[in-house]
Order: C-alpha cells, then sequence, then structure tokens
C-alpha cells in the first residue's frame, strides 16, 4: 500500500475549494436571477406595446394600451413588474434561484387561458439570459477551484 504525504492537508484544501466554489456559484447563480428579475420587468413597463387602447381602470382619465398576444404584458396598475422577485430555494446539495411574479394573474398572463393568448415575460427574460448565466457559473467554478 502507498503512502500519501500530505493528505490531510490535501484533503483540507479539497474542502477549502468546495466551499468556495459553491460560494462563488452561488453568487453567479444570484447574479442571473437578478438580470432575469430585471428584464421581466423591462419588457412589462417599456413601450411599444401594439394592442387595443381603452381606458384604464388604475389611473383615472388615462388611456391605457394593452399588449398584444405575445408581447411582455403592458404595464397599468404596477403590481405584476413591482411584484416580480427571485428568492434563493437552495439545499445543503444544490444551489437554486427561482424568478416569478407573485400576483395571481402572472401565471394567466405567461401561460395564457382559454380566453386569450400569452403574454410572456419570464420566458423571454429566461431565455435572453441564460447563456451569459451558464458563461457567469462557469467562470465561477474556475475561480472558486483555484489554489
Amino acid at each position: 500500500m502507498a503512502k500519501i504525504r500530505g493528505l490531510k492537508q490535501w484533503n483540507a484544501k479539497i474542502g477549502k475549494i468546495g466551499a468556495k466554489t459553491k460560494a462563488e456559484v452561488r453568487r453567479a447563480l444570484q447574479r442571473g436571477a437578478l438580470a432575469i428579475e430585471n428584464r421581466a420587468v423591462e419588457g412589462i413597463i417599456d413601450p411599444p406595446k401594439t394592442g387595443r387602447i381603452y381606458r384604464s381602470k388604475h389611473r383615472k382619465g388615462a388611456l391605457h394600451q394593452a399588449s398584444a398576444p405575445g408581447e411582455f404584458p403592458a404595464a397599468d396598475s404596477g403590481r405584476l413588474h413591482q411584484s416580480i422577485t427571485s428568492v434563493e430555494a437552495s439545499s445543503e446539495t444544490t444551489i437554486r434561484f427561482e424568478t416569478g411574479g407573485n400576483v395571481d394573474y402572472a401565471t394567466y398572463l405567461e401561460l395564457g387561458t382559454s380566453r386569450m393568448a400569452p403574454r410572456p415575460f419570464l420566458t423571454p427574460a429566461y431565455n435572453e439570459n441564460i447563456e451569459k448565466v451558464k458563461a457567469n457559473v462557469r467562470a465561477a467554478v474556475k475561480r472558486g477551484t483555484r489554489t
């Protein structure tokens, strides 16, 4: 049987690399979740929208231009974009962040209903950011594994 010198020190280094890598990946994923959140909000509040125009129920005397199917939803009351948030949903073995809107109609807008075509805001925000998030996680792993 071969004897490995410095095994105790090597194992200590490996343990530190794991913790450092986990912290780096967590930060990268948190930044990614925030980027998705910000893009979803930006898509909702930024015109132009091309849907129908009608009197706003939330802003007295104002007109509101709705979104057309497939566009980001159009802001009117502000509740949807103000509700978008990211939360960490990690466990001991996983690092995970979830981004979503916590108003009751967020899912209906994202996925549509039998009476309304979807006005997705999370899916396009995710799709626009996922490659950058992946690249940032890869870079985080590299940073975390440097000794």
